[in-house]
Formats: C-alpha cells, structure tokens, sequence
C-alpha cells in the first residue's frame, strides 16, 4: 500500500531484502521523521492514517456528568476544522445516541450548522437532556462535507430507587387504592430530603395523590395510586429530582383475579338422572366480586354427564351456575368454568360411583340403654341398579353413641345392609355410617337422642362408704362395694338427666361413674389441691358435672359451665352445704350453713332464711322447682322452708325427728313434692312423692347417709 503522505512503496519482491527505491535513499532522514511524526499525531487523535483526508470534528460536553433526573442538561459543542486545522464553516454535523440504551437522553436538535447561531465558523451547538436512568451515553457527531466524526460519553448518575406497590393488583373500579413507596439510597445508606417525582403510564392508567414527594429520614417518599375503569397494566414511575435515579412499579387493573368451582353433591349415583349444583365463583382484586361477567362451563373425562347451561353470567356476588347431570358410566368427571376476560379458570372434580344411601326406622330414640333402631344401607351402582353381595362396614362417632350390631353386613338381592343401632344412656347425636368396599363409598345418617321423662317416684340414697341404694324406678348401676373400690370417704351423688347413670364424688375431689355416666375429670386427674369437696351437681345432657367446696370454690369439670364462684366474687362467707344448677345449666344457687343464697349464672334470687330473718346455723340442702322460679331450704333438724313459687308440703320435724338428723333434700319431676332424707337412711316423701322405702329398713350399719338424689 502507498503511504499517501511519505510516498513510499514496500518492496513486494518475494525474499528479497527490504530496500527503499534509490530516490527513496536520497531523501534526507529528517524529512522521514517528521512525516512519521505526523502519521502518530493523527492515529491519536482518533483519526486514522488512511482517514487523515476527512475532516476533523472534536465533540465536547460540559459538564461531563448530569444527574439521572429526566430534567439536568449538558451543553454539547461540536469543532469541525480540516486536517491542516482551519474551521469549516457551512458544514453540515449529525448527532446521534445507540438506540436502546435507557441511560441515553435526548438531544434539542440532532442537525446542526457550523458558523451558525452567532457561533465562529466551524463551530455549533445544541442541549442533551439526561433521560431517568443511571449510566452512560456515547453521542457521535458525523460532519456531511467528508464524513469525518467524533464522539463524547456523557455520563449520567444517580441514586438508587426501588418503588413498591401494595397492592400490585387493582380491581379497575375508579376507587381501588394502593400505596406506592419509593426507597431512595445512595452510597451512605437512606437519602433523607431529596426530592421524589411520581408519574404514571399510559394514560389510561389511574391517578396519583401526589406528584412530588420529599423523602422522609428513611429514605422514603409515598404516595397514593388510585385506579381507573380500564383493565390494564400501569407503571408508576418514581425520578429522583435532587440527585437522579429512578426506578418502576407495575401495578395491575384486572377485572378477575381468581375462579373457585364448588359443586353439590360432590359424588352421584351414575344412573343417569343424579345432578349436583357447579357454582363458579369470580373474585376481583382485593376479594371484590366480579359481576357481568361470562363463565364457560365444560367437563373433561370418560364418565362425564351433561351441563346445563353451558354458559352464565355471574351476578352481583359474582358467582354463576350450571347443573350437572350424572351419566350411567362410573368414574369422574372434572368440570372446569373458565372466565371469558382473562381466561382465569377453576376446577372440581364429581366422582360417579356406587352410591350409599343409609336410612333408619326411627331416627329419634330415648336416651334409656334399651331403645333400638334398625339402620339400613343401600348400594346402587351404574344406572341405579341395586349392588349385591358387597360388604358393609357400619361405624358411629359422637359422644352421645350407642352400639351398632351387627359392625358389618352384606347387600342383599335388593342392594340391602343393615344394623340394629341401640341407644346409650346419654342425651345427644350419633352419627351412623355406612362404608362400602372395595370402592369405600360411603353415605351417613344423624340419630338423635333425647333424656328420658323421669317420673315422680324413684329415687337414690348414698352412704359415706360408697353404698347406693335405689327406690322405685331408679335403677342400680353399680357401687363402691359392687366394683370393689376401697376408697371411702363419699360425700356427694349426682344422677345423669336420663337416669340411667350416677357419680359419687368424695371429699378429696375423687369422682366414680356407674351406669351411662361418663368421666369428665376429677381433682386428682386436674392435680387440684384444694380439698373439701362439699357437693356435686350434673350438667344438662349429662356431659359433665361440677364439684363445690365448703369454701364456695367451684370447679367445672366437661360441658359444665363457670359462672362464678366465693372467690371470684370475693365473698367471704364460707361453710357451704350444697349446690343445685338450674334446670339449663347456665347457673347455679350454692346456699351456706347460716341460710345465705348465692345465686350464679341465669339462677333467679327468690329469698334466704337469712333475707327472712331466720336465725338458722343448721341448713344442710336446696332444692329448685324446675321453673328455676323457687326452691326449698331443709335445715338438719327437719325444717322445710320454701321461697319463691315453691309450695310448703310439710317438714320432718313435725314427724319427731331427731335434731342433726337430716342430710339433704330432692324434688320431684313436677315440683310437687320432695323426699327428705336422714343420716340414719330414713326417707320421707312430701307432696307427691312417692313412698318407696328407704335404707334404715335395710338394717344399713357402719355407715350413715350423706345424699338423697331423685330420678
């Protein structure tokens, strides 16, 4: 290649030595320095040898940075001159940025003229504004006349800037609102006082509370996006104005955000006309229900059935509904509901298999340990037809549960299993259900039962030994020396509501349960320490029970409520005899020595012997009439005081009974009478009691009464 300026031509001989041409020699080698000199000036200055024709252009910047705040400025000038350094005028100079490059801003005017605005020849000018973005932007100037260049980096800092919004999701209702928070950190750490300017886009997008905002010493500047009526995409857009930076939100103006499928019943009987209600439900942003808005129905699998309709349109609680309607195949069908807006969808899947129905011949039974129902299940497979010779499995569950016999049983010709189902002693539900194998199918039915109606006669009295005598209809259920318990000690009895079961309860706290009763803890089992058990009383239903104190503590032990007791209430008294809970068992009365009634709960304060004056220091029982409206007092002596509604119907003192004789009282069913019985296991009956015996006649030695307890 010939050097355009020194005129030399390498020797292209192939081995031969590199030689300059002789008139090459002559040249003097001060000649050839300086055009080598020459030759390094303009590859330094960015002018390459085999441009070094072109014209030479300088850009220039000043200042060399701006701040990254969409608003600081540069003053860009741009030097055109030919190669022997003289300006020229008239020439025509592009500028231009890469495109892309988000730190790159813009230019007031991307043409220029040389020697124009007032400026000398070869020179002219224009503005770069700093775009939001932190970093660097390489601008090149490129002159018409020679299509000589040169380029400047401007660089473009900033803090920083993180922008949150909370919400991200927005129903696009015009008053859904998020709180937008942007965090402005530099080099030291949160910025405190910079300036903060908030923008949204597109235009479409909702509006901001404020537009400028100064950041707090946590370096954090807030505002409040509120949401337009169009479903869209909008970014909020936070700029450091002191310092620069920037940085983004997204917040999204969706309609729906969610789709939940329910149906009712979950599984049919595949016969063809089963059907179960598919509610599809169109939740919006911020749990809102979406309204208006079209749901497509549709089932996918090999057992699917019809839906009807296909399409619906969602209310006001944004829900919408179809039937489904069973197909004779066994299997499952999965039923999706798609939303027209956004194409959000929610599944659920209906099993279609061989279908328990369980049923019973009477499904309300009393409470007595006798009564019985015969529970029956039958198995129907694909297109209703009866299932024969498949194995049943009958199980219960709830507190109140008898038996079932028998536990397992196979269909009959007619699709048939069935069970005898026989009551337990308590009041409540059962739950009977119906399991089918291999499948596991399984249908259940809910038996109720209910307290027997005790009567006015029967009742029980208790030693101190943990005997239990019964009289009349009151049955026998067990005893201390019956199952051998050696703990001694008895001081309180209490029968469950359906009279089929009965605790005793000693002065340590420790509780025994015969019959139907259940246990529900004692002060051992809860390792109170307290002592001094005085009384017991059951709860209604018999599912629980309470235990007192002779300083008026009281403690609930099952379904048993608490409504108060001395020490909650800071009463001082103490010596207490007994306790009654009222008819419900939301409260009770507990009545001391001297004839002072406490009354707790939903218990009724109809009179004492202390509110009457009575100068007693020997009351040992309380009895309530079932209205909860009255009660009788029955000192040990054998007085018989009655207060409220209740009805005098005698006293055993009139009768010679001996003083300190008496131990406690019990009413009848229709608080008509009561019996009252003594330490020495005489009972009287008053009213209309009945007259049914009582233990002195059972030649009962070594130990005395301590409770009477009506049926």
């Amino acid at each position: 290649m010939v050097n355009p300026q020194l005129g030399l031509e390498p020797d292209r001989i192939p081995g031969a030595r590199r030689r300059a041409p002789r008139w090459a020699r002559a040249i003097p080698a001060a000649a050839i320095a300086l055009g080598l000199a020459a030759t390094a000036a303009l590859v330094g200055a960015g002018i390459s040898a085999s441009a070094a024709s072109a014209n030479q252009v300088v850009l220039a910047t000043s200042p060399a940075s701006v701040a990254a705040t969409g608003v600081a400025t540069a003053a860009l000038t741009v030097t055109v001159t030919t190669p022997g350094g003289t300006p020229v005028a008239n020439d025509t100079v592009t500028l231009t940025t890469p495109s892309g490059t988000a730190a790159c801003g813009s230019l007031a005017a991307s043409t220029l003229a040389t020697g124009s605005s007032g400026k000398a020849d070869g020179v002219a000018t224009t503005t770069y504004t700093a775009s939001t973005a932190v970093g660097s932007c390489t601008v090149t100037a490129t002159e018409r006349a020679s299509g000589g260049s040169g380029t400047v980096t401007i660089t473009q800092t900033g803090e920083r800037v993180v922008v949150v919004a909370s919400p991200a999701t927005l129903s696009p209702n015009g008053t859904a609102t998020a709180t937008v928070t942007a965090t402005v950190t530099g080099a030291s750490g949160p910025v405190n006082g910079d300036t903060v300017r908030f923008s949204v886009s597109p235009a479409a997008c909702g509006s901001l509370l404020s537009h400028s905002v100064n950041t707090g010493a946590a370096g954090k500047a807030r505002t409040v996006y509120t949401a337009s009526t169009a479903a869209l995409a909008c970014t909020v857009i936070a700029t450091d104005l002191s310092h620069g930076g920037s940085g983004t939100a997204t917040i999204d103006q969706a309609t729906a955000a969610a789709v939940t499928v329910v149906a009712d019943p979950l599984s049919l009987p595949p016969n063809g006309t089963a059907h179960a209600t598919i509610t599809a439900s169109v939740i919006g942003p911020q749990g809102v229900a979406v309204a208006g808005d079209a749901v497509a129905f549709s089932g996918r699998g090999s057992a699917c059935g019809t839906l009807t309709p296909a399409t619906a349109t969602t209310g006001s609680g944004g829900r919408a509904h179809s039937t489904y309607t069973a197909s004779t195949a066994a299997g499952s069908c999965t039923i999706t509901a798609t939303e027209s807006e956004h194409r959000l969808s929610g599944t659920v899947t209906i099993t279609q298999a061989e279908a328990v129905t369980v049923t019973a011949t009477v499904t309300t039974l009393p409470a007595n340990r006798t009564a019985t129902t015969v529970v029956s299940a039958r198995i129907v497979g694909p297109g209703g037809a009866a299932v024969v010779g498949e194995t049943v499995d009958f199980t219960t569950s709830g507190a109140a549960c008898g038996s079932v016999r028998p536990t397992t049983a196979t269909t009959t010709s007619a699709g048939r299993a069935e069970t005898t189902y026989t009551a337990s002693g308590v009041a409540g539900s059962c739950r009977v259900t119906a399991t089918e194998t291999p499948q596991g199918t399984s249908g259940s039915l809910t038996l109720t039962q209910t307290a027997p109606v005790p009567t006015a006669g029967g009742y029980w009295v208790a030693t101190a030994n943990g005997h239990v005598f019964q009289f009349g209809d009151a049955g026998f259920f067990g005893s201390f020396p019956s199952h051998h318990i050696a703990v001694g000690g008895v001081v309180a009895m209490a029968a469950t509501p359906s009279g089929v079961g009965y605790w005793l309860a000693t002065g340590s706290g420790h509780v025994f349960q015969f019959g139907a009763a259940g246990f529900f803890g004692s002060f051992p089992s809860r390792h109170i320490t307290v002592g001094g058990v005085v009384a017991m009383a059951p709860a209604p239903g018999g599912g629980g029970y309470w235990l007192v104190t002779a300083t008026g503590h009281v403690f609930q032990f099952g379904a048993a409520g608490f409504f108060g007791s001395f020490p909650s209430r800071q009463i001082h008294a103490g010596d207490v005899v007994a306790m009654v809970p009222t008819a419900n068992g939301g409260g009770y009365w507990l009545i001391t020595r001297d004839g002072h009634v406490y009354q707790f709960g939903n218990a009724a304060f109809e009179g004492s012997p202390v509110s009457r004056h009575l100068p007693l220091t020997d009351v040992v029982g309380l009895a309530p009439i079932r209205s909860g409206q009255g009660y009788w007092v029955v000192t040990a002596s054998g007085q018989v005081y009655p207060f409220g509604r209740a009805s005098q119907e005698g006293s055993p003192s009139a009768q010679g009974v001996s003083t300190a004789a008496v131990i406690g009282i019990a009413g009848t069913q229709d608080s008509q009478g009561y019996w009252v019985a003594t330490a020495s296991g005489q009972v009287y009956p008053f009213g209309d009691a009945s007259s049914d015996g009582s233990p002195a006649s059972r030649a009962m030695s070594g130990t005395h009464a301590v409770a009477v307890v009506a049926r």
